[in-house]
């Protein structure tokens, strides 16, 4: 399939790589564990969806007026209602996990975000999709500050 002109040239094709399957340990940080997996397989470019519950969790909103993330604590056990993001190469080279997650609270209320730091698993059950070809790398937006898909 030819993407390098019309309506796909921003898009890369590519072949289906290793799929891993598990559970994150409980305890852990889910962003810190699911990098930690990332490199070990040695996966360049992927998604990543992570279903279950985490005891706390940490999650940025990126506020588009300032070009700053603002960040939300939710110290409470709360459900994860879908976890998913892409795995790419830093501007350093680096594979690198870009998620977002939606939770729910005992109410039923959902709230979500920019996965941080913080977010502490009691279930992790993981998929971890491997993209076999060229790996998109990020690069800083210099109107936004955001390191994006660089082209």
């Amino acid at each position: 399939m030819n993407l390098t002109s019309g309506k796909l040239q921003n898009f890369k094709n590519y072949e289906l790589g290793q799929i891993l399957k598990g559970n994150i340990e409980r305890g852990r940080d889910l962003k810190i564990r699911l990098e930690e997996i990332i490199k070990e397989a040695g996966i360049e470019a992927g998604y990543v969806q992570v279903l279950g519950a985490v005891r706390c969790a940490r999650l940025g909103y990126f506020n588009q007026n300032s070009c700053e993330y603002e960040y939300h604590n939710f110290d409470e056990p709360v459900e994860i209602i879908n976890c998913s993001g892409n795995i790419s190469l830093s501007a350093e080279n680096e594979p690198t996990l870009h998620a977002h997650m939606v939770v729910s609270d005992k109410s039923g209320k959902a709230f979500g975000g920019h996965l941080e730091t913080g977010t502490e698993v009691y279930v992790g059950e993981t998929i971890i999709q491997e993209f076999k070809g060229e790996p998109h790398r990020r690069s800083e937006d210099p109107e936004s500050g955001l390191t994006l898909w660089s082209y």
